[in-house]
């Protein structure tokens, strides 16, 4: 369980940073003299895409890798439940068979977060560049 919590940090720590990079990317955009605006976007057409790639495969990890594992937790009968009483057994079931769907829908997650990223990085990008 350490691990997961780790594990769901991290991931926590690479949204926000992308999050923070999307915001704060057009006010120091605007902040730039033109002849450091020049260098800037130079760096930034040379980054871009393999930043892109490197975007996309954190996706894939947390679409195929992370979030398999949060199912598998949270899939865990709660300790303490009787899973003898009837009314306690219905509602462990259902949350069980809620689980197992959640479990098959790795890609649905994967296109969530790669939506996320055409909003967030993409389309500013490409309205910076015209």
């Amino acid at each position: 369980m350490r691990a997961f919590g780790r594990k769901l940090a991290l991931a926590g720590l690479l949204l926000a940073a992308l999050a923070a990079a999307a915001y704060l990317g057009p006010l120091v955009a605007r902040a730039m003299r033109p002849d450091h605006l020049a260098t800037v976007d130079e760096l930034i057409d040379r980054l871009w895409w393999p930043a892109t790639g490197v975007r996309l495969a954190v996706y894939a990890l947390l679409a195929w890798g992370l979030y398999p594992v949060w199912v598998r937790e949270r899939a865990r009968a709660p300790a303490g439940e009787d899973p003898a009483a009837d009314a306690g057994r219905q509602r462990l079931d259902a949350r069980l068979a809620h689980l197992a769907r959640a479990a098959r829908r790795r890609q649905p997650v994967f296109w969530m977060l790669l939506a996320s990223d055409l909003a967030i990085a993409q389309l500013p990008y490409w309205l910076l560049r015209g």
